[in-house]
């Protein structure tokens, strides 16, 4: 991984992931994110601690934020929020909404709560949900599965059902 950190530039995304400077972030990384890699899930917390876990010492990653049937949320949410804008005078409206965690268990049994910024305001459509969740434990036990980490572009694709995973 790049010393550069955090990313210069925003990559493409599916719900809560996103590519950003070559690597698979769940969460916005200009934020509070995970970054996986093929060796390691890596908590960082906004203001930039950052915690390197080997993926063999994780045994269970469960990923709490919020989420929603709507394919697009984020659009509407954008959409909503600017008619709204032209009507409310609190210009800080939302800025108290819920963001996401990531509980990863260790393998010695100790929980570690990292928070996740999310993208936009509202939920996340389930079916990205579902996917980071599944990709998350499949990482966790599969270790073959990860090298898959090391193309997240690719790994994005397969997931929004752009990509064949028969390439």
């Amino acid at each position: 991984m790049s010393d550069a950190w955090p990313p210069s530039r925003l990559g493409r995304r599916f719900g809560p992931l996103e590519v950003s400077g070559g690597a698979l972030v769940l969460g916005d990384s200009s934020g509070s994110h995970a970054v996986l890699t093929p060796e390691e899930l890596v908590l960082v917390e906004w203001r930039g601690e950052r915690r390197p876990i080997a993926w063999d010492d994780i045994a269970d990653a469960e990923l709490a934020v919020p989420t929603t049937r709507f394919r697009w949320p984020g659009a509407a949410t954008t959409l909503a929020l600017t008619v709204a804008g032209a009507f409310l005078v609190d210009p800080a409206y939302g800025d108290e909404a819920p963001h996401g965690n990531l509980v990863v268990t260790l393998r010695e049994g100790q929980k570690v709560r990292s928070p996740i910024t999310r993208h936009h305001h509202g939920g996340y459509w389930r079916r990205s949900v579902a996917g980071a969740e599944v990709l998350l434990r499949r990482s966790i036990r599969e270790p073959g599965s990860r090298s898959l980490l090391a193309a997240p572009e690719r790994v994005l694709d397969l997931l929004s059902g752009r990509g064949s995973a028969r390439r």
